[in-house]
């Protein structure tokens, strides 16, 4: 029986690392979900979201109410492309995330920007509800 290993050194059968690779095919294709911060003022809600190699322009920020939508998508660096990979964890493809607020916002006065693999956006809180969903430029 093939066996191989995964990060402790113990022989794995081969049927478990087929099922395990196959998984990993799945997860590939879905979209990636970013991890997101969310920080609140008195004035604002901020929420950062980590988004490494990811350009400003491939990104897409809506705000509607107490709901944000993030998606877009970031590429693996071309030159790297046809070289052989041992191990890989950096995430490259599509990816979205949505997330509700703890408090209605307003999309007027909303600030998007990426700096560094960081997303930050700064939302004013709103003390009425709004119907509208609109897009956030991202800087």
């Amino acid at each position: 029986m093939k066996t191989s290993t995964l990060m402790t050194g113990l022989p794995l059968p081969a049927p478990f690392m087929e099922t395990f690779r196959d998984a990993m095919v799945r997860l590939d294709e879905a979209p990636l979900s970013p991890p997101i911060d969310l920080l609140a003022t008195p004035d604002e809600i901020i929420a950062k979201v980590a988004l490494p190699g990811v350009l400003p322009g491939s990104v897409e920020v809506r705000v509607g109410d107490d709901l944000v939508m993030i998606r877009g998508s970031s590429e693996s660096e071309g030159k790297l492309a046809t070289a052989e990979h041992f191990h890989s964890e950096l995430s490259h493809g599509p990816f979205s995330r949505s997330f509700r607020l703890p408090t209605a916002v307003r999309a007027e006065g909303a600030i998007a920007s990426l700096k560094d693999g960081l997303l930050t956006l700064a939302l004013p809180r709103a003390s009425e509800p709004s119907a509208t969903v609109a897009k956030i430029p991202v800087s």
